[in-house]
């Protein structure tokens, strides 16, 4: 924890970037390389609570819902799609606050992996 918040992550994460030769200011500025999904649509919580738990199987066959991921090797990835900005265990949340960000290309897409 103390790594990814000291940004010491972010570090090594940039240099193996580079070392792969990917562009060396990928950390400072990723929307140059990476595509932005075509909907966002924000999940959010039905009624006050707090999280107690992340289904991250559940949101990672999502993400391959999405396109995100692979069934098969030959498959193709979407980068532009994905689902970011998850809360974390432990995190306070009231009625209609964001539980997390769904980004995919069409809003059905969105709506179908936030139904997951």
């Amino acid at each position: 924890a103390e790594t990814l918040a000291g940004g010491g992550a972010a570090v090594i994460f940039a240099r193996m970037v580079a070392a792969l030769g990917g562009p060396t200011d990928f950390i400072e500025s990723p929307e140059k390389y990476l595509p932005k999904a075509a909907t966002e649509f924000a999940v959010k919580a039905t009624e006050y609570g707090f999280v107690t738990g992340i289904a991250t199987r559940d949101i990672g066959l999502a993400v391959v819902g999405l396109g995100g991921g692979r069934i098969r090797p030959d498959d193709s990835i979407d980068h532009a799609v994905g689902i970011t900005r998850l809360l974390p265990v432990g995190a306070e949340v009231r009625a209609g606050e964001a539980l997390a960000l769904v980004h995919a290309r069409n809003a059905g897409d969105a709506e179908a992996a936030a139904a997951a």
